[in-house]
């Protein structure tokens, strides 16, 4: 149910998706499909085909991108005023020549009032680095607007996975429309000069799956659910129809330690590489700050809500390659980094993936941060060379590799 046209840009096409049921027609529950404008290859030689034409990649690829929102979720009060952030990575991904699916989702919000929304609107303007009392303003309504409306939209992280979930399915279902496989077989065969791969209907497309700040929390939440969700879903295992895992400034830790359940499951990891805890430790200085904005989302861990803490759950990861991309400097202050730097823990992901024996990179970028990244240079330079990679190592790893 597509509820809207098609929007051409520069490099690329947007078309807005509900992939919910008909009747919910929920703006946070719908997708965006990004598509490049003129289809290129990567990792392969290029052949001379003159201006205007088509080269076909050797092989397809579609992103899943999650966004972020700090588990507000999406609604148009939240991820219109913010889009322009959010919708960056997927205009990037698109304008390298690469379909990206942009998934929204629910939100939990805070259930507070008084003066710590007030704080919270404060903050917020000074981690965005907000000089204009004009903008300023407008990040305090939205705010003030998220925390009015709390009681009767909130979400739980269950909610929001069940949503990333119904987005795979429509995707699964829908992957040669997403890939207008049919427009770029008739280009193909106008093409004297078209690759020895002249049409893309026996090809499966690379699908790398991921997501961006919270966004990455969620992702990383849906991939490890049990086996039988995704069969119930009606998709096949991750590691069955994912190539790759993207992870881009994600929120990979809800807590600074793990429990005990957790603890056990660290302990028992089968790899004698695994580290202690010392060498993945987290900063714990602000901790009680940690649970008060976890609980203010999610409700209180003495009611046995405790959303998945990613870097923790090592029985759960799948084995599948993962590309963790970071910023040196996260958070524009640096005083804000021992308040919130425990969330974006992507290096000490990368040493956990490693200890059990998870093919992984990490790219540090250093001119970004967590608000800029996805629209910098340096971001684009790093996808570049991440899908290359991609194509190469999906060639030499999965190449039969068939989901239908």
């Amino acid at each position: 149910d597509k509820t809207n046209m098609k929007r051409q840009h520069k490099g690329y096409s947007v078309e807005t998706i509900q992939y919910t049921d008909d009747q919910s027609k929920l703006f946070e529950q719908s997708l965006d499909v990004y598509r490049p404008t003129t289809i290129t290859s990567t990792n392969h030689e290029r052949d001379n085909v003159g201006n205007g034409a088509t080269i076909l990649p050797t092989r397809p690829t579609i992103t899943i991108l999650v966004v972020g929102s700090g588990w507000m979720g999406h609604l148009p009060i939240i991820y219109w005023p913010t889009s322009w952030w959010n919708s960056s990575g997927p205009k990037t991904i698109a304008k390298l020549g690469h379909t990206c699916v942009c998934v929204r989702h629910r939100g939990a919000f805070p259930h507070f009032l008084g003066w710590e929304m007030l704080l919270i609107g404060c903050g917020c303007c000074a981690l965005l680095g907000l000089s204009s009392l004009m903008h300023s303003l407008i990040v305090i309504c939205i705010v003030v607007g998220m925390l009015a409306i709390a009681p009767a939209s909130s979400a739980t992280l269950d909610d929001m996975t069940d949503d990333v979930f119904a987005a795979l399915r429509w995707i699964k279902d829908n992957t040669d429309d997403i890939l207008e496989i049919d427009a770029i077989n008739e280009a193909s065969t106008t093409n004297q000069h078209a690759n020895t791969a002249s049409t893309t209907d026996s090809i499966d497309p690379i699908i790398v799956f991921g997501g961006y700040s919270s966004g990455g929390h969620v992702a990383a939440t849906t991939l490890s659910k049990p086996k039988e969700v995704w069969t119930n879903k009606g998709l096949p295992q991750p590691t069955e129809w994912f190539d790759h895992i993207l992870l881009v400034s994600g929120v990979l830790a809800v807590s600074s330690t793990p429990n005990e359940s957790q603890r056990k499951q660290i302990e028992s990891a089968s790899n004698k590489a695994t580290p202690s805890d010392d060498s993945i430790a987290l900063d714990t200085s602000f901790e009680w700050f940690q649970r008060w904005v976890v609980e203010k989302a999610f409700g209180d861990e003495k009611n046995g809500i405790q959303p998945p803490s990613p870097l923790f759950e090592t029985n759960s990861i799948p084995k599948i390659p993962h590309t963790l991309i970071g910023c040196e400097r996260e958070l524009m202050l640096d005083c804000f980094t021992p308040i919130l730097g425990i969330f974006l823990c992507s290096e000490q992901y990368l040493k956990r993936l490693q200890s059990l024996g998870i093919p992984c990179t990490y790219e540090s970028l250093k001119t970004a941060n967590h608000w800029t990244i996805l629209n910098s240079h340096e971001f684009s330079d790093t996808l570049e060379t991440c899908y290359d990679k991609f194509e190469a190592t999906t060639f030499d790893n999965n190449s039969s590799k068939k989901i239908k």
